[in-house]
């Protein structure tokens, strides 16, 4: 009974670790190593919150969000930060979805050193993912996709971009099924791929999803895991339609409305973005299938 008992409290604290090394982003840096990348210059903070900063700068920089940022003040405190995205306007940059590291400076306007930095990120996980998708993995709450799947399952992200949470993926707001049949062709082998795209308003076309399909099970995977989109317009019913057609024992196809219901309000935030509430449910469901 003693050692019953023993075993059930270690399988729970290490549980409760891995959960609590995953709620505390900052414990996966290397804070020991963190390298610049590109020295900016002096800035000045002209707005900040918790998700959002505008720069006042003299310089055409342009950004590189798989990078992570730094704000130096006079005193050499440093402010780290990662961003989704930015947008430029008469003199000023602005970092949108934005993750501060650590902590984010004060609200006061003042002057710092800014640069882009690298900061080597860990992952724990056994078994490879790629995620692979347009704006669906890429933006708005998309970001708790990832981050909630390396808490849930054993799982270390591959891909060659970075989220905001530093996860490596292949998604960007600009693919459409051509550009995802490409990746498909070129993408490293992985254990488990997920797919979630609708196919950037291109017309849903069955043999290009069989293409993407083949071009990965070259790789061996275990899965592939594809998800479908709510039927809110007549495009997504159509693409749906045409994954139903591809689903077999390789491909699972994950059915965010059989997954969280019919009712929109639980998993649309404004109407047509998926909310954080969707995406954890979906990593979830994804995250049950994955062998230890």
């Amino acid at each position: 009974m003693l050692v019953t008992l023993l075993i059930l409290l270690l399988f729970y604290s290490i549980s409760f670790l891995w959960r609590i090394d995953d709620s505390l982003l900052q414990t996966k840096y290397d804070w020991n190593q963190v390298q610049e990348v590109k020295a900016v210059g002096k800035v000045t903070v002209d707005s900040v919150s918790y998700n959002f900063v505008r720069l006042k700068m003299n310089s055409d920089y342009q950004t590189d969000c798989n990078h992570s940022f730094l704000l130096k003040d006079i005193n050499k405190k440093s402010y780290y930060f990662r961003a989704a995205y930015t947008t430029k306007d008469k003199g000023k940059i602005s970092f949108h979805g934005l993750e501060w590291l650590i902590q984010k400076p004060p609200k006061k306007p003042q002057t710092y050193l800014f640069s882009e930095v690298e900061i080597p990120f860990t992952q724990k996980g056994v078994k490879s993912v790629v995620t692979i998708g347009d704006e669906h993995l890429s933006d708005n709450e998309a970001k708790y996709f990832r981050i909630n799947m390396s808490g849930k399952a054993p799982l270390f992200f591959k891909g060659q971009k970075r989220d905001v949470f530093n996860y490596p993926h292949w998604a960007s707001r600009t693919f459409n099924t051509d550009s995802i049949i490409n990746i498909a062709k070129k993408v490293t082998p992985a254990d488990y791929y997920i797919l979630f795209f609708d196919g950037n308003n291109q017309a849903p076309d069955v043999d290009k999803l069989r293409q993407i399909k083949a071009e990965l099970l070259k790789k061996n995977p275990k899965k592939i895991f594809w998800i479908s989109l709510p039927d809110t317009n007549e495009n997504h019913q159509e693409f749906n339609k045409a994954l139903a057609q591809i689903s077999d024992g390789n491909t699972l196809i994950i059915n965010i409305k059989q997954l969280i219901g019919e009712d929109e309000k639980n998993y649309l935030s404004d109407g047509k973005s998926l909310n954080k509430t969707a995406y954890i449910k979906i990593s979830n469901a994804i995250a049950k299938y994955i062998d230890d």
